[in-house]
């Protein structure tokens, strides 16, 4: 029985973790990219 429960937890857990990383991959990380990158471009097409 607290096997079952500890499994249960550990389960719900891990769905848990996927569902806050969501945000974090699809928002704030295309987010710091175009910030690291768009200087870059600006840069480029200034120097061409």
């Amino acid at each position: 029985m607290r096997e079952e429960v500890r499994r249960d937890l550990m389960e719900t857990g891990g769905r848990k973790e996927v569902a806050m990383m969501v945000p974090v991959v699809f928002l704030i990380l295309p987010v710091t990219v175009a910030f690291a990158v768009f200087p870059s471009l600006l840069v480029l097409r200034i120097g061409l």
